[in-house]
């Protein structure tokens, strides 16, 4: 704004400046004589707008479905104006971008700034208040850092967005690549205590899903979910490739938490979200890691921290699967085969083991899926029953057997929910396990087939340590066992196996009472309950 005299002077001269705060604006005021003979004199007021906008807060980066290309995102801002103005929308906008962040420089943003490259195709601002959108075409696969400075009708140029200048915080996003090929999940996730709070670590990942080095990948993301299989996936971290493959839990709430650790590559692909990408955490302890078959979500294993150690100690890095096989096969006369799988832990190199390690104790939770033919009926409809123990189901009761390479072992600690028609049992092995109908045992049962190995070596090397004693014992009664040698001296007890459960696997390490392993022979085991007393032979072998 300018006031001058209506009459126009021929020559100006200014004698005094004054320059007054006035609010958000300032007040120029320039006194002049005129060098006339008339002697005029004119003043001239000018207002100044010194105040630039206000920095944006909520700038925002996403990649598209389209590959290197990127959707920005913000707040209108308001032009601050001066004195005597309305506030109104800025006139223009600055958009920078980087391949390097601020953080990444020291934290100067200034810098940062000075170097970044300025994005071409900026809109023209919009009423204040309201949602601006821009796209930028970038390189595919590359992540991006943005800033963003907004200019008013008086030059005046707006701070760096909130975000960019508060560490860690800066817009960013990873563009989308012409590689499809996602990852594989990440493995070795374990969660440990420290003085400052849990800490869940990882392995780091060398190989794509399809099994093919991995060559491309850019950091790993941290999510929390408060069910299993992650339904409710909340971002709450990303560390780097190059960094320490660890995240600390302190400020995470661990109440029926699930933590999961999926890998990112160049060109956005994350890696599956299985069970095994992730641990359950509750009350400051590691509770299990829990393997969803990727043929159906209701079949799973659940191993204990303990568990989880004897694979780490085994000295390789293995993925635990739950993998469904072919469709199952009606067996003789009216009790069928319902459901087949296979236990099996992958390696690294992507080669699997399916049977030859052993857990130390039956506390490997397992969940199978099964589905009933139309031969188990009864009444001429499905017979449906309330969970409980070794469920009837058509002529049979639903159970699981596991194959121990010689015959198919009845697994007696089983309980069936037959409205979800799963089966939930304990098992110490992998290998090969059959949901099928059989006719369960009225009482104490031991099988000689289910005496394995009955030939076993107790020397250390994780292969046929201990000899198992896997009873039907449908009464949940009381089970002791005792080894006896051939003079019929007693050697060692036989310990008892299932967490919380009446005995249902007994085993034997070979060791006698004072934890020395045995000599090489026969021995005699005696199993006792429910009003009976069951004898066989086994052999160490030294």
């Amino acid at each position: 704004m300018r006031l001058h005299s209506v009459d126009k002077p021929k020559k100006f001269h200014i004698s005094h400046l004054l320059l007054l705060s006035l609010g958000g604006g300032a007040l120029l005021l320039g006194i002049g004589l005129l060098a006339s003979p008339e002697g005029q004199l004119q003043i001239r007021m000018s207002i100044l707008d010194n105040s630039p906008p206000a920095a944006v807060a909520d700038l925002t980066a996403h990649d598209t479905v389209d590959n290197g290309q990127v959707l920005l995102s913000w707040t209108a801002p308001v032009e601050d104006g001066a004195v005597f103005t309305n506030p109104g929308a800025v006139s223009s906008y600055i958009v920078k971008y980087a391949t390097f962040s601020v953080t990444s420089v020291g934290n100067d943003a200034l810098f940062w700034w000075s170097v970044a490259t300025s994005a071409s195709g900026v809109p023209t601002p919009a009423v204040p208040g309201s949602l601006e959108n821009m796209v930028l075409n970038l390189t595919p696969g590359t992540v991006y850092w943005f800033s963003l400075r907004s200019v008013d009708d008086a030059s005046n140029l707006s701070p760096m967005d909130t975000k960019a200048t508060t560490p860690g915080q800066q817009a960013n996003a990873l563009t989308r690549g012409t590689d499809s090929l996602p990852p594989a999940p990440v493995r070795g996730i374990a969660v440990s205590s420290t003085p400052l709070g849990d800490l869940i670590s990882w392995s780091p990942l060398l190989i794509n899903n399809d099994g093919t080095p991995l060559s491309d990948l850019m950091s790993y993301r941290v999510y929390r979910s408060t069910v299993v299989l992650g339904g409710d996936l909340t971002l709450i971290g990303t560390v780097s490739k190059s960094a320490t493959l660890a995240f600390p839990l302190a400020t995470q709430p661990l109440a029926n938490a699930y933590f999961y650790i999926l890998a990112v590559d160049q060109s956005g692909n994350e890696s599956p979200l299985i069970g095994s990408n992730g641990v359950r955490v509750e009350n400051r302890v590691v509770q299990d890691q829990t393997v969803v078959s990727n043929e159906t979500v209701d079949s799973r294993a659940t191993i204990s921290e303990d568990l989880i150690r004897e694979l780490k100690n085994d000295a390789s890095d293995y993925l635990l699967r739950v993998v469904r096989l072919e469709d199952p096969e009606v067996t003789s006369g009216l009790l069928q085969t319902l459901a087949n799988y296979r236990l099996e832990l992958e390696r690294p190199d992507g080669t699997i083991d399916s049977g030859k390690f052993v857990f130390s104790r039956p506390e490997m939770k397992i969940v199978l899926s099964y589905a009933r033919s139309s031969l188990s009926v009864t009444g001429g409809g499905p017979r449906r029953a309330s969970s409980n123990s070794l469920q009837s189901a058509g002529n049979g009761s639903v159970g699981v057997l596991w194959w121990n390479g010689v015959a198919w072992i009845k697994i007696g600690n089983g309980t069936v929910d037959s409205d979800n028609e799963t089966v939930t049992f304990e098992s110490s092995h992998l290998g090969l396990y059959r949901v099928q109908e059989y006719n369960p045992a009225s009482s104490l049962s031991l099988d000689k087939a289910q005496v394995y190995p009955r030939i076993f070596s107790p020397n250390g090397d994780g292969v046929n340590d201990r000899v198992v004693f896997a009873v039907e014992n449908p009464n949940l009664v009381s089970v002791t066992g005792r080894i006896l040698d051939m003079s019929g001296a007693e050697v060692a007890s036989i310990h008892q196996g299932g967490e919380g459960l009446e005995a249902q696997w007994l085993s034997w390490d070979g060791r006698d009472r004072s934890g020395h392993v045995v000599t090489g022979g026969v021995y005699v085991y005696e199993i006792q309950g429910d009003g009976k007393k069951i004898s066989g032979t086994v052999v160490v072998a030294r």
